[in-house]
């Protein structure tokens, strides 16, 4: 867990500064332009949707398939190259399609009595999915060199800022809102140039594939598992993005931008997950290719717990901070978002408990599994948002996703039971539960101020001074300990 530990804290150190000046803007810029906000939300879930497919199964060919062509004196056969000609004859496709596409989209987001302004920015979907598309793939093939923490500052950090910003602008109207989009696409542009420009510092730009490198065998492989990625792809894009869209379809671009804040906070909590799965997959790829299941169980067991460790840490601040979060928000609206952001969070502490799972399966020889488990996610997810966001609103959206999130992931958990002999579970998971549920009811004995501010201020000391120390006393997990250990010498 060495460079898995040590990448994963860089990235979630930058992930954190970016939730912080996330944070911000959800406290005091996004309750005033909520519509503004929705409208953007909208357009990044279509664009992350549809980009999957878009793709054509590069993302997952990055890391995979990377082993067969790793060659340091032959810039590694090409294979950034192969991937970028791939991911742009997906593009184009997409592009020559998208007319017809967007006919279906406009009919899917407008009806009786909703607004019109969603027409008159849809084809900026497709600009959004073609920079989607290709620094996801660089960011990805980047972390084949065990590096995460530049390509996550170039893929998410800048946009956290410029976001918030050119909203701020639209909200006191220095700018309107066509100028939003532009200033996003901006920030994507910059964001692909920089992804190229490292790699290039890297020495790893091998943009020139080698065709006859690739013999038919692997090249009859390669199509075979981009299909099943492009797939799995689909259903991750279905899991966590088809409910914004949903939103989005059933109800206005106020309330979407409400889903929207709901969304954020419950995602701000699951980020250390992208940071130990962006650096343990290509060790997980590894591990499998050597069938070294024993450093795989290693890296389950371990990331799970962490993962769970951090989760319950952020979740019960968030929650017991909730409502005066909202107070300092300012809009009675925010309020119908509260057992949104529950779920949504019980969703993600599923997802953060059984770690690495999707990995596992999708670097194994089983990794069509995840075709029939797509496949389920989607017809349950898009069937239980139409039903439950027609009778709870953006509630029914949370409730939508846990169930959908709680089913797939726990199936992936028993496949991997039965195929591979072991679960990412141990007796710290149970512990770790324990003492977020004793930190939690322990802020609830503190006294209710009249000030949000000081609310937060002491809530939030009491968890960080509790929990933390809980965990280490318990010593269930040696990371963490470990960590704490060597920050704790550093400061001494």
């Amino acid at each position: 867990m060495g460079i898995i530990q040590r990448q994963s804290i860089k990235h979630t150190f930058f992930q954190y500064i970016g939730i912080a000046v996330g944070a911000m803007s959800m406290l005091y810029v996004y309750p005033n332009v909520l519509e503004a906000y929705g409208l953007t939300q909208s357009l990044f879930a279509a664009a992350s949707f549809l980009a999957p497919a878009v793709s054509l199964g590069t993302w997952v060919l990055a890391v995979k398939f990377f082993p067969d062509f790793k060659n340091n004196e032959k810039n590694h056969n090409g294979f950034l190259g192969l991937l970028i000609l791939i991911a742009g004859l997906g593009f184009l496709i997409f592009f020559l399609c998208f007319p017809i596409l967007q006919n279906y989209l406009s009919k899917f987001f407008t009806g009786e009595g909703k607004s019109e302004w969603y027409i008159d920015f849809l084809p900026y979907v497709v600009p959004f999915t073609f920079f989607i598309v290709f620094n996801r793939l660089l960011g990805v093939y980047a972390s084949n060199f065990h590096r995460i923490v530049i390509p996550s500052i170039l893929e998410e950090f800048l946009l956290k800022i410029a976001l918030p910003s050119l909203l701020l602008l639209y909200y006191y109207e220095y700018i309107p809102i066509d100028w939003v989009i532009y200033g996003i696409l901006i920030n994507y542009f910059i964001g692909t140039l920089g992804l190229i420009l490292y790699l290039l510092s890297l020495g790893q730009e091998n943009f020139y594939p080698r065709f006859s490198f690739i013999p038919k065998r692997l090249r009859k492989e390669m199509a075979s598992y981009a299909g099943y990625g492009v797939v799995n792809a689909l259903g991750t894009q279905s899991a966590f993005r088809i409910d914004t869209l949903m939103v989005a379809r059933f109800t206005n671009f106020e309330t979407t931008g409400v889903f929207g804040q709901a969304n954020f906070m419950a995602e701000a909590m699951s980020k250390p997950q992208k940071s130990i799965v962006g650096i343990a997959g290509p060790l997980i790829s590894k591990a499998i290719n050597e069938n070294n299941l024993e450093e795989v169980k290693s890296i389950y067991k371990k990331s799970s717990l962490n993962l769970l460790i951090v989760g319950l840490f952020l979740f019960i601040g968030l929650w017991a901070c909730l409502d005066d979060l909202f107070d300092i928000m300012g809009n009675p609206v925010m309020q119908s978002a509260k057992y949104a952001i529950l779920f949504l969070c019980f969703a993600r502490l599923i997802n953060m408990g059984t770690s690495v799972n999707n990995e596992i399966i999708n670097y194994s020889k089983y990794y069509r599994f995840n075709f029939i488990m797509i496949i389920i996610l989607a017809i349950l997810n898009i069937s239980l948002n139409i039903w439950l966001i027609k009778a709870y609103g953006i509630t029914g959206a949370g409730i939508a996703t846990l169930i959908s999130f709680a089913i797939f992931n726990f199936s992936k958990l028993i496949f991997i039971k039965l195929k591979f002999g072991f679960h990412p579970f141990t007796k710290g998971t149970i512990i770790v539960i324990i003492l977020a549920l004793i930190t939690y009811g322990a802020s609830t004995l503190l006294p209710n101020l009249s000030n949000p501010y000081f609310n937060i201020l002491l809530k939030g000391s009491l968890i960080t001074a509790i929990f933390p120390t809980l965990v280490y006393l318990s010593k269930i997990s040696e990371d963490y300990n470990n960590l704490l250990n060597k920050q704790l010498k550093s400061i001494l």
